[in-house]
């Protein structure tokens, strides 16, 4: 393993290396001078190149302590201390037998713990200096970078919101601690503001639980802002960022503002020795638990035999019990090991848009980090989310978004909050949102609907759907079958013509002359063949007194000229009545006074014969000169005549 004050070595010159190889037969590294550029000597020949992960951390070990060191083989290294005195390490174990001035460096060995213990006690309070990582516009361009060919629903995009832990796509980059925002208009420019270096404090913890099963050992590294009045946290410096710092000198503000991130760094180990207690507890639960349970039965029995000692057995198992808390106990300790302190070049860069405005983030140069800008709305880091044409950034759990057509409103902008739909609560902009014409409720595009005839906007409660079509119609439009009640628009609807009530398509009747819709109760059946017809369209013939359809008229009698059916009218020219006709009797004259009152035509002094049909009288008077004809209903009324000759009276 690293420790976190390790330092790469800078390469020696070329010359020095090779003379010195031909001469000892090895490499030598040597601590830094004073002014140095912080880095730790480091081997150069790969024929000495350190094989072993112990010899490579003895050697920056006693590099940082001031010794000259001189890797003479590939297992084999040499120092000659700041003291004058002289060691020797080995990882192999024959050499070490081998060479009685050689100290053997393995795992459990009292002199590899003796340079772990020096290694901790140097590493416990460290200063560092972080170098730059790279240039900040351009460190802040890439991380504020616009979502491109990606779902976006991290910033707030997409079918569905984005919720806090929710799991992320594959490409987002949140998953690799950058920033997923939308802009309204692209980012155009980047501009650095001011530049300063950040103080950071990071604390390193060992977490000791200790339990019936042994001890268990877990580390902790917590980092804050040194300089920031509520020590906000940082993430811990990753270790190839340690490897590259410079040591700084301790700062006699330094000691003040260990004590106000110690005090923040309580609050944050709270919930992970909380976590470590309860998982060193679920590990000894179970048998904890059982031997709890044997322990209780064991008493409960010696109680029932033993009646007169139940006092006794009862203390006996609160003993028992309260000894077997303390064999299952846990005990949880956290331990401050190190403490390092961190000076970062810092930089504050505003990445703009084509109107020169745009979020103001910080640039960790040192970590290669870039803070998320504030939230406009809640003042939160904006590390998903959008910004506006303004410039304001809006994380994605206050952003505003048209649920219909995805447009994004910055509330920093527009304080009026986007109208709800009333029916499904979601909001939508000024263009998806309408009132309804009959509640004037606000509804989003996707629940309201205009009447198929386009006179009136309504919502789900005061539309009528069309049963065939679909379509929805306005209370004005729709009308309702009057047999079932079903809905229809009007380009479905059928009306009878003869009383104009609608009927849907399974209730209207056509009629089968002129196709016209016809309801049940005004449809008349052809008593011949069936098919229906309308009022109009009926041929009812006076000689049988059918309803008959057009399809089954006769040839108009030769005598009354009034039409027939054919089965009345036979093989003969004439009608049923016309053919037998008799002498008139008391009834008949009357319905034919009754006929002359409304035809003055009608003389009634003539020679009247008279022929009965099953719905009108055919009363004939024949003579010198004129030849008459009237055919009368049963109520009197005329509905026929033929007059021949010379009429005269």
């Amino acid at each position: 393993m690293r420790w976190f004050w390790q330092r790469r070595k800078k390469p020696e010159s070329s010359t020095a290396p090779d003379e010195m190889e031909a001469r000892r037969g090895g490499v030598a590294t040597a601590p830094r001078p004073a002014g140095a550029s912080g880095r730790l000597a480091s081997s150069l020949a790969s024929a000495a190149e350190l094989r072993d992960e112990l010899l490579r951390f003895t050697r920056d070990l006693l590099n940082t302590q001031g010794a000259r060191v001189r890797v003479e083989d590939d297992d084999l290294l040499s120092a000659t201390l700041p003291d004058g005195s002289t060691a020797r390490y080995t990882t192999t174990l024959a050499r070490a037998r081998a060479e009685d001035e050689t100290t053997l460096l393995a795992q459990g060995a009292t002199a590899l713990q003796a340079l772990f213990d020096q290694a901790a006690e140097r590493s416990r309070v460290v200063a560092l200096r972080l170098p730059a990582s790279g240039d900040p516009a351009a460190l802040a361009r890439e991380w504020l970078a616009p979502l491109a060919d990606r779902c976006g629903r991290c910033a707030g995009l997409g079918d569905e919101p984005w919720l806090a832990g929710a799991p992320t796509c594959d490409v987002c980059p949140l998953r690799a601690g950058r920033l997923a925002l939308t802009w309204e208009q692209p980012p155009a420019g980047v501009r650095v503001v001011s530049q300063r270096d950040a103080r950071s404090i990071e604390l390193v913890y060992r977490l000791i639980g200790r339990d019936r099963g042994g001890r268990r050992d877990e580390w902790l590294r917590l980092a804050f802002e040194a300089d920031h009045p509520d020590a906000a946290p940082l993430p811990p410096l990753a270790l190839d960022r340690i490897a590259e710092a410079q040591p700084a000198e301790l700062a006699s503000a330094d000691a003040a503002s260990l004590a106000r991130v110690s005090a923040r760094a309580q609050e944050r180990l709270r919930p992970a020795l909380d976590a470590w207690s309860a998982t060193l507890q679920q590990r000894v639960d179970d048998d904890y638990q059982r031997r709890v349970a044997e322990v209780t039965a064991t008493h409960e029995r010696l109680r029932r035999e033993r009646p007169d000692e139940a006092r006794s057995v009862e203390a006996a198992l609160e003993r028992e019990l309260a000894i077997l808390a303390e064999i299952y106990s846990v005990e949880i300790e956290a331990r401050l090991e190190s403490v390092i302190f961190i000076t970062s070049p810092i930089a504050q860069v505003m990445v703009e848009n084509a109107a020169g405005v745009g979020p103001t983030v910080t640039v960790d140069l040192g970590r290669g980090l870039v803070s998320a800008p504030d939230c406009a709305v809640c003042g939160g880091e904006t590390r998903a989310g959008h910004i506006c044409a303004a410039g304001h950034a809006v994380c994605a759990t206050h952003l505003t978004r048209c649920a219909h057509c995805g447009a994004i409103r910055c509330p920093a902008c527009a304080r009026a909050p986007l109208t709800t739909c009333a029916l499904c609560s979601e909001a939508a902009c000024d263009n998806c949102a309408t009132r309804c014409d009959a509640c004037s409720r606000t509804f989003c595009a996707d629940h309201i609907w205009r009447c198929v005839e386009g006179d009136a906007t309504l919502c789900l409660e005061h539309l009528t759907v069309c049963g065939d079509c679909g379509e929805p119609v306005c209370a004005a439009h729709a009308s309702r079958c009057g047999e079932c009640g079903a809905a229809r628009c009007p380009r479905h609807t059928r009306r009878c013509a003869t009383c104009g009530e609608a009927r849907c398509a399974d209730h209207a009747v056509a009629c089968g002359t002129c196709g016209q819709p016809l309801c049940a109760a005004h449809a008349v059946a052809c008593e011949e063949c069936g098919q229906s017809l309308c009022a109009a369209d009926v041929f009812t013939c006076l000689g049988c007194g059918r309803a008959l359809c057009g399809h089954h008229r006769a040839a108009a009698c030769a005598t009354c000229g009034v039409e027939y059916c054919a089965r009345c009218g036979a093989e003969s020219a004439q009608c049923p009545a016309c053919r037998a006709v008799v002498t008139p009797d008391d009834g008949d004259l009357a319905a034919l006074r009754l006929a002359a009152e409304r035809e003055p035509r009608i003389n009634l002094k003539r020679k009247w014969q008279v022929g009965q049909n099953a719905l009108a009288r055919v009363f004939i008077a024949r003579g010198l000169g004129h030849n008459e004809v009237w055919v009368v209903t049963r109520q009197g009324e005329v509905i026929g005549a033929q007059r021949k000759g010379w009429l005269g009276s």
